[in-house]
């Protein structure tokens, strides 16, 4: 288990097109979910943030 939780955003129907087909847009915690992966961990914790734009989020991480 992790310490601190994962940050995701839920998708906005503007953001489902193409690749970007998964329901989650992952925020902060890229490292710790990599990892977790490698460990064969098929869950992790999130704090799941309702729908933003692209540029809310890219707000979000560069003041993190």
């Amino acid at each position: 288990m992790t310490l601190q939780p994962i940050r995701v955003y839920e998708r906005g129907e503007d953001q489902k097109t193409g690749k970007k087909d998964k329901p989650y847009i992952l925020s902060f915690g890229s490292r710790r979910c990599a990892a977790m992966e490698l460990l064969g961990r098929e869950a992790i914790r999130a704090v799941v943030f309702p729908p933003a734009t692209d540029a809310e989020i890219a707000q979000a991480r560069a003041v993190e």
